[in-house]
């Protein structure tokens, strides 16, 4: 299935980028409507990935979720915005579109890191982006906001 993942920044590109939409030059005039209205569909679905609507299943530490966009492989880029259900307690992974597991990682001063445990809090909304350099090359969700204890900070 095609999602707005497919489309290029190449506007001559998108002719046929999206098996659901027809840009092509000189389409049939019966087919305008039809690709307007599934490129709004197309825009609604990335809006539903990263605008929080989506809540993660599994478990607290191997979290599944189904995107809106119907991907079906991890690309560079993508994002999702997540409610997350139970506190993760250390390394944990993410399932989307149940295409296969791929860990969840963090940044650290230090560079790359697997979760510890409490980043991920229950009712909590979590921004993920994919890229398939980290793990050492196999790939991750890069968690853009974890929740930090500060309190070795605070005094």
């Amino acid at each position: 299935m095609s999602s707005s993942y497919d489309w290029s920044l190449v506007a001559a590109s998108n002719a046929t980028s999206d098996s659901a939409i027809n840009w092509a030059e000189g389409q049939a005039p019966s087919t305008v409507n039809g690709s307007a209205r599934q490129m709004m569909a197309r825009n609604a679905e990335l809006l539903g990935d990263i605008g929080g609507a989506l809540t993660a299943g599994g478990t607290a530490d191997a979290l599944t979720v189904t995107a809106n966009s119907g991907f079906t492989a991890y690309a560079n880029g993508q994002v999702l915005a997540l409610k997350i259900a139970t506190d993760n307690t250390g390394a944990a992974t993410l399932n989307v579109n149940g295409i296969g597991a791929k860990a969840i990682r963090k940044m650290l001063s230090s560079g790359e890191s697997a979760l510890g445990g409490g980043e991920l809090q229950a009712t909590g909304i979590y921004i993920l982006m994919y890229q398939s350099a980290l793990n050492a090359a196999a790939g991750a969700w890069l968690l853009l906001n974890p929740t930090m204890d500060l309190s070795a900070y605070v005094t």
